[in-house]
């Protein structure tokens, strides 16, 4: 076992995927590379929050300016907001303390999906089941 952060991260991805019946995009971290996706649409954003809490407010609109803001989904399905130590047979639990302040992140999103017209947040369950496409 090694502390957290020695761990190396090494870069993260966006992923687009194309399917007949729709896109969708994994935006895994909470960061990005201005620009990277304008030319991307996806129904779908599985959208990572982890961290985004802790983030000034002109990086968290950026950041959603960045990603929902040119993929235009109809779908947010925020992730990678859970505490990763607990076990998966209870509910999953945000982070604790000073790692992550889901509450406000969530808070972000929730008043951003607002002014989206056809958008909607939807939290994801351990192990529950979403139909991404009619």
């Amino acid at each position: 076992p090694v502390f957290l952060m020695d761990y190396p991260e090494g870069g993260s991805y966006s992923l687009h995927l194309a399917h007949p019946k729709g896109n969708v995009a994994v935006q895994g971290s909470a960061g990005f590379l201005r620009g990277a996706l304008k030319n991307y649409r996806a129904e779908v954003l599985f959208l990572g929050i982890g961290r985004l809490g802790n983030q000034f407010k002109a990086y968290q609109r950026a950041y959603y300016d960045e990603t929902a803001g040119f993929l235009k989904p109809r779908l947010i399905i925020p992730v990678h907001w859970e505490d990763h130590t607990e076990t998966l047979d209870k509910p999953l639990q945000p982070l604790k303390g000073s790692m992550d302040r889901f509450d406000e992140a969530m808070e972000f999103l929730q008043k951003r999906v607002a002014q989206e017209p056809g958008v909607t947040l939807q939290l994801m369950r351990a192990f529950e089941e979403i139909v991404l496409f009619e």
